[in-house]
């Protein structure tokens, strides 16, 4: 099958894969692919998960989701 983020983020001049996960365990094979074929500099996963970095996934609880533009300033700087 193809794989399809959730939703796509603007954040200034870049474009990013976002997913939502409803468990704490989840593929992140659409995001990859996204990264790979448009070169963005991060994905976005809502979970569960603690806020982390990993690579470059940003793991976002969904209680953050508010502060996702200051959380990508100090990522993307």
């Amino acid at each position: 099958g193809t794989a399809e983020v959730d939703y796509l983020y603007v954040f200034g001049q870049y474009v990013l894969p976002l997913e939502v996960k409803s468990g704490k365990i989840g593929r992140l094979k659409s995001i990859m692919q996204f990264l790979a074929e448009y070169q963005s500099p991060v994905g976005l996963r809502v979970s569960q998960l603690p806020l982390r970095k990993e690579g470059n996934i940003l793991s976002i609880p969904l209680y953050l989701l508010g502060e996702l533009d200051r959380l990508l300033q100090e990522v993307l700087v």
